[in-house]
C-alpha cells in the first residue's frame, strides 16, 4: 500500500471515529476504537493473507470445509468485537473485490458460521460489483448488508452487556 493510501486511510478512520464520538448521546458511550496496532492487524489479515481452510475432525463443523481465522484477527475481535466488525464492514463496502470478499467472509466466520464464510470466499470476483441476469443487485451490496447485520447484532450484544453492568 502506498504511503499516500495509508495516510488517506488513517485520516478517514480518524474522521469516522470522531464522528462516532460526536454522535454519541449523553447516556450513550461510543465504542472504544481499535488501536492503531489492532487496525493494522485487521487490515493485514485481509490485505496480506489469503483465505485458509480446514476440515475439523470433531465438533459442530466436523468434516465440513471451514474458513480458518488468523489468530491476530481473532484477538482483535475478542478485545473489541464491534469495532473489528465495523472495520471489516468498511473494507467490504470500499475494498477491492478480493479484499471485500475476504473481509465479508471473516465477518461471517466471526459471527459464528465458518462454513458459510468458506463459501463466501469462492464468489467469482468479476461479479462482485456488477449485477447479473439472475441477481438484480451486485454481490457487494449483498455482502455489505450481511456485514452490517453482523455489526448491528454485535452492537446490540455490547449494549445489552453494558446495560447489565448498570
Amino acid at each position: 500500500m502506498s504511503r499516500f493510501k495509508a495516510i488517506t486511510v488513517a485520516i478517514y478512520l480518524l474522521i469516522i471515529q470522531t464522528d462516532n464520538i460526536s454522535n454519541a448521546g449523553p447516556m450513550e458511550l461510543a465504542a472504544k476504537p481499535l488501536t492503531a496496532a489492532q487496525q493494522v492487524q485487521v487490515r493485514r489479515a485481509v490485505y496480506d493473507k489469503g483465505p485458509t481452510y480446514t476440515r475439523p475432525d470433531e465438533g459442530p463443523f466436523q468434516g465440513k470445509r471451514i474458513l480458518t481465522l488468523p489468530p491476530d484477527l481473532v484477538a482483535c475481535y475478542q478485545a473489541n468485537p464491534v469495532e473489528t466488525l465495523r472495520l471489516l464492514t468498511e473494507i467490504v463496502r470500499g475494498g477491492a473485490p478480493k479484499d471485500a470478499v475476504l473481509a465479508a467472509a471473516y465477518g461471517e466466520a466471526l459471527a459464528g458460521d465458518p462454513v458459510v464464510a468458506a463459501l463466501v470466499t469462492s464468489l467469482p470476483l468479476e461479479y462482485i460489483d456488477r449485477p447479473g441476469a439472475d441477481a438484480p443487485r451486485s454481490a457487494r451490496l449483498r455482502l455489505t448488508e450481511s456485514a452490517e447485520k453482523h455489526l448491528i447484532e454485535a452492537e446490540k450484544r455490547e449494549k445489552d452487556r453494558s446495560n447489565k453492568k448498570d
